[in-house]
């Protein structure tokens, strides 16, 4: 068992939330936990520019297996949760990112669901019909 945690983990591996890739869907999550692990290496490394990195298709495509189509989806969805941004830059274009440094969208994703209201009307409602339900009546 050790030589495969050894094999798996040398380095190739992706850390995701499950509960963000409930919330957001496994694609999503696979390519923000790809650019957290891009973004970290760039800024201990002093080459992020105010938290800007760039990351080519392929370089993607490497770190988290998704193909351009899914990283171009991938991308807007995050964007639109407030996850990152996402800047064309340079010449020639370069695509950068940015992982949002306000968590406060990340905290509302990775909150507790809150239950929905059920009003005494419809618990009664539906207790009847189970009881209902469990006795069925034979004649």
């Amino acid at each position: 068992m050790d030589k495969i945690l050894s094999l798996i983990n040398d380095g190739n591996t992706i850390l995701v939330n499950r509960q963000l890739a409930a919330r957001i869907g496994l694609n999503n999550a696979v390519m923000y936990a790809a650019l957290l692990s891009k973004s970290l290496y760039y800024s201990s490394r002093g080459q992020d520019r105010d938290g800007w990195f760039y990351c080519t298709i392929a370089d993607m495509h490497e770190s988290s297996s998704l193909g351009a189509r899914s990283q171009k989806k991938a991308a807007d969805t995050l964007c639109e949760l407030g996850l990152i941004e996402v800047r064309v830059m340079g010449i020639p274009a370069r695509r950068f990112f940015r992982i949002n440094p306000d968590t406060s969208a990340l905290e509302e994703l990775l909150a507790p669901a809150k239950p929905t209201p059920v009003s005494l009307d419809e618990t009664q409602k539906l207790a009847s019909s189970h009881s209902a339900n469990l006795y069925p009546h034979t004649g």
